[in-house]
């Protein structure tokens, strides 16, 4: 049985942020990719730290496949700086770049992560469990909670659906 297409949810507009190599990631270095984005800070407490484990796990399961990127946005970008998003992605990150650590200014980050994205905060506003899924013309196609296992395999076959589709 085919599965009918993912609905569109919303759709993600310009925007530009710094990335933990101090270099900018915009929304147009996105286009044509499949991406998964999710919010975080440091220190990660441990419903953050599953939800990067489960990104760690889709990054090096997307490892071979460059249309897919990975993006995790600070919710403290003024402690959150380049050299701290750089450490802290050390933890998670093996092998080349398709997963993006950025921040940037906080209302930027506010409006990013909670109006665009509509990604929904903890009780402590440190991160968000919600991981978006966002399609190659930057459509919003759907939303996993990245720290439940099977969430997150869901996340993995409807990546792999949007890459197949024509845009």
């Amino acid at each position: 049985m085919k599965r009918p297409r993912l609905p569109v949810l919303g759709q993600v507009k310009p925007f530009a942020f710094t990335d933990a190599q101090n270099k900018r990631l915009a929304a147009q270095d996105l286009y044509r990719n499949v991406w998964i984005a999710g919010a975080f800070s440091t220190p990660c407490a441990q419903g953050c730290n599953e939800m990067m484990k489960n990104m760690a796990s889709l990054s090096r399961t997307f490892e071979q496949v460059t249309a897919v990127k990975l993006v995790a946005v600070t919710l403290s970008p003024s402690r959150d700086t380049p050299p701290v998003l750089s450490e802290f992605s050390g933890r998670f990150v093996q092998g080349k770049g398709n997963w993006f650590f950025v921040g940037g200014k906080r209302e930027e980050v506010d409006e990013f992560v909670q109006r665009q994205l509509r990604l929904e905060l903890d009780a402590t506003g440190a991160f968000s469990p919600t991981l978006a899924l966002v399609d190659r013309s930057g459509y919003i196609r759907g939303y996993y909670d990245g720290t439940v296992t099977a969430e997150v395999n869901q996340l993995f076959l409807d990546a792999s659906a949007l890459l197949k589709e024509r845009f």
